[in-house]
């Protein structure tokens, strides 16, 4: 299950609302915002120290493997 179906099946049971939420549904919000914020987060850490570290050990490098585009966030 990734963040993205879980959000596309709570979509699913908003757009068929015709009475109110559910502790099912409920659940099914709770779990897709978690998935979203994990997603979000570990995005946010690969972006500021993973990512950062390889585009530093390619300068090191002196590699210019993605030629003159801007990849430096």
């Amino acid at each position: 299950m990734t963040p993205y179906s879980k959000v596309k099946s709570v979509q699913q049971i908003a757009m068929s609302r015709v009475r109110p939420i559910s502790a099912q549904e409920q659940e099914l919000i709770m779990g897709a915002t978690q998935l979203v914020q994990n997603f979000e987060k570990e995005t946010q850490q690969f972006l500021e120290y993973d990512w950062q570290r390889f585009l530093q050990k390619m300068k090191e490098m002196d590699i210019n493997w993605l030629g003159n585009l801007d990849v430096g966030f």
